[in-house]
């Protein structure tokens, strides 16, 4: 990936760039209305995203959750800084440091998910209304982490 803004605090809310979160709010909302997802994905690969990351022995990785039934992971990405307070927030870590990348959604899509477990999804926003699940299938996420849904293919079980 090209480049990285990591950070430990999270700038005043309000400094979002209101027409890049609205354009997202409005196709995630499309596609809980029913709309196939082509519109999300077309803005989110245009946009910056954020995901948070995690610091352990081999430097920064970043947060994935794992689902226990079915055996997906999930990748969180927010719109803007306030989505990622608010799910800071939610989980209860509002005094804690976190830290996070920014990196285009063409970065993400193309480069970050090619490399987490296959079975991967993205998970928009998740503290927010318009949260939205883009499952691992062909034409969301690379082909070497998408699951063929017309075969029972559901990913990797274990965890780790």
């Amino acid at each position: 990936m090209s480049r990285y803004g990591w950070s430990g605090t999270l700038p005043v809310p309000g400094h979002a760039d209101s027409r890049q979160s609205g354009e997202v709010v409005r196709a995630a909302l499309a596609v809980q209305q029913g709309h196939g997802p082509e519109s999300l994905l077309e803005a989110l690969r245009s946009v910056a995203l954020l995901v948070e990351t995690e610091h352990g022995e081999s430097g920064y990785t970043v947060a994935v959750m794992s689902a226990e039934s079915g055996g997906l992971w999930w990748l969180p990405v927010f719109s803007d800084y306030q989505q990622l307070a608010d799910y800071a927030l939610r989980g209860q870590r509002g005094d804690v440091s976190i830290t996070y990348g920014q990196l285009s959604g063409a970065e993400v899509f193309d480069e970050l998910l090619a490399q987490l477990p296959r079975g991967t999804g993205v998970l928009l926003d998740p503290a927010a209304e318009h949260t939205v699940a883009l499952p691992p299938v062909p034409g969301t996420v690379p082909a070497a982490i998408a699951l063929d849904p017309d075969t029972g293919d559901h990913g990797d079980t274990a965890d780790g």
